[in-house]
This record gives structure tokens, C-alpha cells and sequence, in this order.
């Protein structure tokens, strides 16, 4: 069930129709994540981690297989990819690996959750937690020790026990790392950007309209629930419960890299999404039509990641019945 952006612009935005440069990727099985650096591709699938060349987008070695001991991983597992090393999460353990994929060290933790990314000495994470009966999502600075020490963002969960579900807003705070700062999305069309002792120093406004939620896209989300494989088991046990809202989120994903910040907002143009490119003040630079997602019924891209100004889509085509990336200059 859990399937389911300030003020005057100081330069004028130029609307983009970009081509996609398309390349079928080999020996992925059921892939669910990526990563990118200026060389690498890191592709998640399953209990492996597989790194092809960003270049020639050739396989470069493949890590990581199921169990418990040193160099597996049990459960639904997260790469991060650090300037120096990967890093990543699984079921009460975080592993740490070379960009080249081999095993440097493991430890064991407990009760961290899937978005638990390194910062400083300590970590940034989400957790989730009942109070009073309700229950909340938080974004909690670690300690080294993986002990919770500073919160930095709270918000009611999207389901409340006995209650409906509002599956359009349904998705986590996202968060990113850069230059030992984190920029934090809430649901306000701000991002709040902290240092790593947890002070906040910035919010940045984004410059988005927000985009009302028709009668249309209700019967197309209803639609989407009905149709696909992960939903359509349970979508009458649900349906009752479901809430629909006048207007979507600002902001349906964002990425920080290159020293800029890009957002995808739920505008949609000619079946194609707004992709906003903005300074590190919020100042819109361009805005693009891309063709990454449809509206649907998960609203989250997640196998997507930005790096050296190219972004690049891990997408399946049911066409052909592989495993395609997509990648975009947005330069």
C-alpha cells in the first residue's frame, strides 16, 4: 500500500523539448533503484548491486547476494553512492563498499529504516512512530552510535489507523546529502536546508504553482489501482478508504547535484512532466518537458538519479519486455 515547489524570478524560464537518448540494459531481472556518479551506474536488483559504465553503459561488476553473512543482504536493500565509497542499507545492517564494488565493512544496527544516509560522523534517517494515537513520519539526525539525537522534520503519516487514505500525498519526506548539508522536502513547496549539526540555515521557496486535482486524474489513478499487478489484489479491500485531494503536491520528486537543484512538479504538457532547474537559491535557470513518467499510481519515480548534468531512468518496456535507460542532458 505504501506503492501508492518563492518569490520574483530573476531569469525569464525556456520551455525544452528534449530527445532521449534510449539503451536497453542486459541481465537486469526485476531492478528497483539507481544510482549515479560521474563514471558509474549502480542498479539495484534484488540482492545485487550491478555497476555498468556510464560511458559505454557496459557491465562492470555485480556484488552482493542473499543472506545474512559478510557481503549479503536479506530484505529490500538501499545504495547510496558516496564521492569515495557506496553505502548501503538493509534490514538491521549498513554495508560499506568501494565505487568499485568490493566489500569494505558491515555493521549491525537496528530499527533503521530504507532512507538512512551518512552525514559527518552520524547519519541522517527516517523513522516512523505513534504518539497520542497518531501516527507520525520524522527526519532524525544519528549520532555515530545510530542513536537518534536531533529532530528535523515531523508531519502526520499519509494513513491513520481507522481512518482514509490520501494516496496522492502519499510519499516520504525526501532528503539529500551534498557538501554536508541536507536539503529536506517537506509537502509545503520549501525545501529546508540544514547543517550537519542539525541548525537549520536555509529555506528555499520554490517557484511552483500547484496543479488542482481534477475529475479526470481521479478516475486515471482509480484506473491505474485497478490495472496494475501490485495493486489491483486489494484495490476493492481499499477503495472506501480512499481520499482524493483539490491539489497535488507542489513537488512529486527533487534532486540536488552540480550545485543546482531540479525539481519534478505534477504539471504535465503533451504527456510529458515539468522538470524545474533552479539555482541553490530557488532562482528558476529553465524549465523542461520530459517525458520521465506519466501520472499513475504510485506517483514516485524512484529508479531515477542525476550526476554530471545527465539524468538517467531505469524504465521497463513492456513492449519489448526489457530493461531500458533512459538519459536526458539537461545541461
Amino acid at each position: 500500500m505504501k506503492k501508492f515547489f518563492f518569490g520574483l524570478l530573476l531569469v525569464l524560464a525556456v520551455q525544452w523539448c528534449w530527445g532521449v537518448k534510449v539503451v536497453p540494459m542486459k541481465g537486469l531481472l526485476k531492478p528497483d533503484a539507481l544510482q549515479a556518479d560521474k563514471n558509474q551506474l549502480y542498479i539495484t536488483d534484488g540482492w545485487e548491486i550491478k555497476i555498468f559504465s556510464s560511458k559505454d553503459f557496459k557491465p562492470v561488476k555485480t556484488f552482493g547476494r542473499k543472506g545474512e553473512g559478510p557481503g549479503e543482504f536479506k530484505g529490500y536493500i538501499i545504495a547510496y553512492v558516496q564521492p569515495d565509497y557506496i553505502f548501503i542499507t538493509s534490514p538491521n545492517k549498513i554495508s560499506y563498499y568501494t565505487l568499485d564494488g568490493n566489500f569494505i565493512k558491515e555493521r549491525r544496527v537496528r530499527n533503521i529504516f530504507g532512507r538512512f544516509k551518512p552525514i559527518g560522523s552520524g547519519f541522517v534517517g527516517y523513522h516512523k512512530a505513534r504518539k497520542a494515537g497518531i501516527m507520525y513520519e520524522y527526519v532524525y539526525l544519528f549520532d555515530s552510535g545510530v542513536k537518534r539525537t536531533i529532530e528535523l522534520y515531523q508531519r502526520k503519516y499519509f494513513y491513520q489507523r481507522n481512518s482514509y487514505l490520501n494516496l496522492i500525498e502519499e510519499r516520504p519526506p525526501f532528503f539529500h546529502i551534498v557538501d554536508e548539508k541536507i536539503y529536506l522536502d517537506g509537502i509545503d513547496g520549501v525545501i529546508y536546508v540544514f547543517d550537519k549539526t542539525g541548525k537549520k540555515i536555509d529555506a528555499i521557496r520554490l517557484p511552483i504553482k500547484r496543479v488542482p486535482f481534477t475529475s479526470q486524474h481521479k478516475q486515471r489513478f482509480i484506473d491505474g489501482l485497478k490495472s496494475s499487478a501490485e495493486t489491483r489484489n486489494y484495490y476493492e479491500e481499499v477503495k472506501h478508504l480512499l481520499k482524493f485531494p483539490d491539489y497535488f503536491p507542489p513537488v512529486r520528486m527533487f534532486h540536488v547535484s552540480d550545485n543546482k537543484i531540479y525539481v519534478m512538479t505534477n504539471k504535465e504538457k503533451e504527456g510529458k512532466n515539468e522538470f524545474l532547474v533552479l539555482d541553490m537559491k530557488g532562482r528558476l535557470l529553465k524549465t523542461l518537458f520530459l517525458p520521465i513518467s506519466s501520472f499513475d499510481e504510485t506517483m514516485i519515480v524512484i529508479a531515477y538519479d542525476i550526476a554530471d548534468g545527465m539524468l538517467y531512468h531505469l524504465k521497463d518496456n513492456e513492449e519489448t519486455e526489457t530493461w531500458e535507460i533512459r538519459v536526458y542532458d539537461l545541461k
